[in-house]
């Protein structure tokens, strides 16, 4: 009778892989330990320019888990909506005629 034994656990834990993109370019988080590619598995946003990003070394050696804080730090170019709400919210802001006098300058 043939006897059946248990698989050798491993330190090594499989997860699903996880890609961010955004139009044709990924995030990647690099592992503060090792340095190689880490996945980011859950994002909390703490408001719209600050997220928590808690990550998992690929490493299978490593396995380091972390949390990394994104938030933006300034704006290099504006957004053309911004330019478009700008002029609204003064042309709203003008009396009737002096906007249709400055919208038949147009």
């Amino acid at each position: 009778m043939a006897s059946i034994t248990a698989p050798a656990r491993t330190n090594v834990i499989l997860l699903p892989r996880v890609n961010l993109i955004r139009g044709d370019e990924a995030m990647q988080i690099n592992c503060t330990e090792c340095g190689e590619k880490s996945i980011i598995r859950t994002t909390q946003r703490l408001d719209a320019k600050m997220s928590k990003l808690y990550c998992i070394c690929k490493n299978p050696h490593c396995g380091h888990t972390f949390v990394m804080d994104l938030c933006f730090s300034h704006t290099l170019s504006p957004s053309s909506n911004q330019a478009k709400d700008i002029v609204i919210n003064l042309l709203r802001a003008l009396p009737e005629q002096e906007r249709q006098l400055m919208l038949a300058s147009l």
